[in-house]
């Protein structure tokens, strides 16, 4: 797999292989926690929280992993990428937007979020932020 000419390292291919089965495993009900590295944060490497968390969970030897799709390392921090480059995986936007992926955002995002909380058009603004 790659984007474009450029290969993915093989950390990556393994974070998309992995990505992959954790959503088909959210969806199912069949995720076991017991099997992840845990203490983990799964991030996007932007300003503000994501950079502080991801500074946090490598002070703390927790593992670190900043999902990018394509174009979104232009939008990374500048902190993440002095210092967080190394967790970087590069998602290809076939997976982002594929059935497992997109069913298991569904499932997270019911499980989250409070009914009273969501409003009726939360997935056409997310949806909107990523155009």
């Amino acid at each position: 797999a790659g984007i474009g000419a450029t290969r993915l390292s093989s950390r990556a291919e393994r974070a998309i292989h992995s990505l992959y089965g954790l959503a088909r495993r959210i969806v199912s009900g069949s995720l076991d926690r017991s099997r992840l590295k845990l203490p983990m944060l799964l991030s996007g490497a932007c300003d503000g929280a994501d950079e502080t968390f991801g500074e946090m969970a490598m002070k703390c030897q927790h593992e670190l992993v900043h999902f990018l799709g394509p174009g979104d390392e232009e939008w990374a921090s500048v902190k993440a990428k002095a210092t967080q480059r190394h967790a970087f995986d590069h998602v290809q936007m076939e997976l982002l937007e594929g059935e497992a992926v997109s069913a298991a955002f569904d499932t997270a995002a019911d499980s989250r979020v409070l009914g009273s909380e969501r409003t009726p058009d939360w997935k056409a603004r997310v949806e909107e932020m990523a155009a």
